[in-house]
């Protein structure tokens, strides 16, 4: 439900909504632990009309999101790295990439994510 509708519902400014979610969302996020993650799913998907576009980025096994971003070009690939390391995570224990994106971005991934490699890393 959109947090327009929540709000004109409890009759509360939006404003006051979006606060409160960041606030959760952020110390969640603060307390994700992703060092045992080694296998990834990566996507991009529409937003809305107009091609505004997110990143996703999601544990296979556990079957979550891990990480989101709002671009779809090649530098996703070090965002994830970055978010990895601070997230006690280790980029270099993901043995496993699935995604459906181009072979530009699949040399990305090899190049980020070294123990990553084929027949793992699949082009949809």
């Amino acid at each position: 439900m959109p947090v327009a509708v929540i709000a004109w519902q409890l009759r509360v400014q939006d404003t006051r909504l979006w606060h409160i979610l960041f606030y959760h969302v952020n110390t969640a996020r603060d307390r994700e632990d992703v060092h045992a993650v080694n296998a990834v799913a990566i996507d991009v998907s529409s937003r809305r009309r107009g091609h505004l576009y997110v990143s996703l980025v999601a544990n296979i096994k556990e079957r979550r999101v891990l990480f989101a971003t709002t671009c779809r070009d090649q530098t996703v690939v070090g965002k994830i790295v970055d978010d990895f390391h601070a997230h006690v995570g280790d980029p270099d224990a993901i043995r496993q990439v699935s995604t459906d994106m181009s072979p530009a971005f699949i040399a990305i991934v090899r190049e980020c994510l070294p123990n990553a490699r084929s027949p793992s890393i699949v082009f949809m």
